[in-house]
């Protein structure tokens, strides 16, 4: 299926096959996607995904290059594999998601959180990692972080006031 450059903003996709669907350019921006929707392989570069409710979703493979995705909620989405090279996702969750492997070439991931994500094999090189949260990631050492702007990252839990206390 082709639906490039389509405008689905504010969709709701429920339980959708969209397994390697061309979606380039497509406007989705508050768009939901719930209950089985499968997205593995699918084209999305240069989508517009502000504020998009991606959680839990199966996205290995996706092509989301130059993508927009700032405030989207991408939590325990599978993104392995994934193509994000400069996608914007400022302020976008990534808590608890698989991206083992991801392309994140030049990625702004400004304020963003990924807490608890798998990044093993990603390559982040230029980056723009600004504020991020990545408490408790999980990485090796083949993680790719060469001229990433790494600046007031976040990589250790917060303290709560009763920790603190003591």
């Amino acid at each position: 299926c082709n639906f490039a450059g389509a405008s689905l903003r504010g969709c709701t996709f429920l339980r959708c096959d969209l397994r390697e669907v061309n979606l380039a350019g497509c406007v989705l921006e508050g768009a939901r996607a719930v209950e089985g929707t499968r997205f593995e392989g699918a084209i999305l570069n240069e989508a517009s995904l502000r504020k998009a409710n991606l959680r839990g979703l199966r996205m290995k493979g996706v092509d989301l290059r130059k993508a927009q995705l700032d405030d989207a909620d991408l939590t325990e989405s599978d993104l392995e594999n994934a193509k994000l090279y400069r996608a914007s996702a400022r302020g976008a969750r990534f808590d608890i998601a698989n991206l083992r492997g991801a392309e994140m070439i030049s990625i702004n991931l400004m304020n963003a959180s990924l807490a608890r994500a798998c990044i093993e094999n990603a390559d982040l090189r230029g980056a723009n990692l600004h504020g991020a949260d990545m408490a408790r990631i999980r990485t090796n050492p083949e993680v790719k972080l060469d001229d990433a702007l790494l600046t007031k990252v976040r990589i250790h839990p917060r303290l709560v006031r009763q920790e603190v206390a003591e």
